[in-house]
């Protein structure tokens, strides 16, 4: 896991620590993981969500009203910078893991934020799960919604989507489920498995 590197953990106004990459995670670690990061991670965010990971992005709202109707997909949330410094308080008062890409935005965080070293989304959702000790959750069967990070899911039939989804899909999918915070219909297909299988390779690669 994560050969030649280490995990960087960094302190507002601390130095920084390093874990070595071959040192299995605490016990305090291997919990339900929560994060908050911040808005460039966004990718990385959904990705954890995907696999169960609560995983929240600073300043992050689900949109209301006719605003959520009117949406689709990634649409249906927004993100407010105004109300991000908030959010990182919170959650670093609620002992959620602060994650970032830069030392500068360590620095002014609370708590002790942990920064990424990994670059692309793939191989910095890798290496949270590694570092954290949560490799199996890519095969735990568990999820959050990947556009808002709810998890509350009703299961509704082809008769309650029959306005809301592709007429296509209606013909080949019987179980669609509906996120109870944004909305928003899933249903499974070849999208969520090559995302899966992706999600997978990119935890696989982070271990050779």
């Amino acid at each position: 896991p994560l050969p030649a590197r280490a995990a960087e953990v960094r302190g507002a106004g601390a130095q920084a620590t390093t874990v070595p990459a071959n040192v299995r995670a605490p016990k305090w670690a291997r919990q339900p993981l929560s994060v908050t990061v911040d808005c460039s991670l966004a990718a990385v965010a959904r990705k954890l969500r995907l696999v169960g990971v609560d995983a929240a992005v600073a300043g992050e709202t689900v949109k209301e009203g006719e605003d959520l109707r009117s949406s689709r997909g990634l649409a249906r949330v927004r993100v407010d910078m105004r109300i991000a410094e908030a959010d990182y308080r919170r959650a670093a008062v609620e002992g959620r893991v602060l994650v970032c890409t830069s030392r500068r935005a360590a620095s002014t965080l609370p708590g002790s934020p942990y920064l990424l070293l990994a670059q692309d989304a793939e191989a910095q959702f890798a290496e949270l799960l590694d570092v954290f000790g949560l490799r199996q959750a890519v095969d735990s069967g568990e999820s959050r919604c990947g556009i808002c990070n709810g998890k509350a899911w009703q299961e509704l039939g082809r008769s309650e989507v029959r306005t809301m989804v592709p007429p296509g899909v209606l013909k080949d999918v019987d179980q669609f489920f509906q996120c109870g915070r944004c909305e928003q219909i899933f249903w499974p297909g070849e999208k969520y498995t090559s995302t899966m299988d992706t999600l997978r390779a990119a935890v696989a690669e982070g271990e050779e």
